[in-house]
């Protein structure tokens, strides 16, 4: 089992104790077009494999969640899969004790981020952006995505609605809520997997260095509020595109005929607009080289200063970090505590947290490096709250570097 960079593998264990389940991706390096999902049952007591399951759905499927039934007796399995530019999301079900599978639902362009199983052991709830869906109360739009022969509240799940502040729980870098420079994350029906990034202010960049490829393609999204954007490739700017449009629509723009080799494209906001344009937003949905679909959320796309770093040490196997006093991260909550994960060690510098206007100075310098490292910030009052962070550009003489890690945000 490993990790590709993009999403963490899941473990869960039965409710009895009796059995470790883990669901993962095959070891494919440097890249699979055909990448199943697989989930191994293993016996609590002596780590022995009891059974080894395979969903292969013929493209690329990343794992999201897994959970055991009540009683022990199903697992069930959530992933993403990507075929072509199409990104779906399946559900299965396997006996816990031989690893058969039970039976599967595949919901066409949705994404599924998380997943439970209700005390009762009568639903299955999926948290995640389903897009197909118009309303997330009407059962007559729920039906066509319950499996055949169950009734929706038996084979129910739940749609997540996203609150614009973020409330008690954790808020990871690949999460929605934080804000990254400019860039913040739209919600929207239209998107690959619900939701893309999007900024309106002048400079801003998004940056995604490609492994070797010919072509590259940038899926973004033009409407009413569009603006105008300039997309460099390797710092030879491939155009300026204006990104308003009467009506929403996704658009896809292609770069072919590229050298064969690792590319670095830049979307550069210009702040500026079409006369008729009631606004000044450059979104980025996703980029795709080779068929490979990299959406908004990837470690491999940067933010402004915000670069993405796959790290198993990390709270959720990825985090963001900045030395650039320019950066800033941002997060809207209600809460009446804040802490904020992230790393100390010989290559970090300081960094300025400021909650509600006032500022607090972290050194996260240390001589020896620790991860998931949490500073507490108590009392804040009722109310929406805004925090921002900031690198400062200094570091201790004895730092190797300024870097400041950010993590994860936790509320409560």
């Amino acid at each position: 089992m490993a990790v590709d960079g993009d999403i963490q593998p899941s473990i869960a264990a039965s409710p009895d104790g009796r059995e470790v389940f883990v669901l993962g991706s095959p070891v494919c390096t440097p890249s699979c077009s055909d990448e199943p999902l697989i989930t191994i049952g293993y016996e609590a007591a002596n780590g022995d494999q009891l059974w080894k399951s395979q969903y292969d759905s013929g493209g690329r499927t990343y794992p999201s969640d897994l959970a055991v039934s009540a009683d022990s007796s199903l697992v069930y399995v959530a992933g993403q899969e990507q075929i072509s530019t199409h990104v779906n999301a399946p559900l299965i079900a396997y006996d816990a004790a031989t690893g058969a599978e039970a039976w599967v639902d595949d919901y066409q362009d949705n994404s599924a981020f998380a997943l439970a199983a209700s005390p009762t052991g009568a639903n299955v709830y999926i948290g995640g952006t389903f897009t197909t869906l118009t309303s997330a109360t009407s059962s007559g739009h729920l039906r066509p995505m319950a499996r055949s022969g169950c009734s929706v509240s038996a084979c129910g799940y739940s749609v997540t609605a996203y609150n614009g502040h973020a409330g008690a729980g954790v808020s990871q870098d690949r999460d929605p809520s934080p804000g990254f420079d400019g860039w913040r994350t739209i919600f929207d029906r239209t998107a690959l997997g619900g939701a893309y990034r999007a900024s309106r202010t002048a400079g801003d960049a998004a940056t995604y260095t490609t492994p070797r490829t010919r072509k590259v393609v940038w899926i973004t999204h033009v409407g009413r509020q569009g603006g105008r954007a300039r997309l460099l490739i390797d710092g030879r700017s491939h155009g300026t595109f204006d990104l308003y449009a009467a009506a929403g629509a996704v658009r896809r723009l292609r770069f072919p005929n590229l050298p064969l080799k690792k590319h670095v494209v830049t979307i550069e906001v210009l702040g500026t607009k079409d006369a008729a344009s009631s606004g000044r937003w450059v979104a980025v949905d996703a980029f795709v080289e080779r068929d490979n679909l990299h959406q908004e959320t990837a470690p491999g796309v940067m933010y402004g200063t915000w670069r993405g770093v796959v790290a198993r040490a990390a709270s959720a196997g990825t985090y963001r970090v900045s030395k650039f006093p320019r950066g800033r991260l941002t997060l809207a909550f209600t809460g009446h505590r804040l802490e904020w994960i992230t790393a100390t060690g010989p290559a970090y510098g300081r960094a300025r947290l400021v909650i509600d206007g006032v500022g607090h100075t972290v050194d996260l310098y240390r001589a020896r490096h620790h991860w998931r490292v949490g500073v507490s910030f108590t009392g804040l009052g009722a109310g929406t709250h805004h925090v921002t962070l900031i690198p400062l550009g200094t570091k201790d003489r004895a730092s190797a570097a300024a870097n400041v890690v950010f993590d994860a945000f936790v509320v409560r």
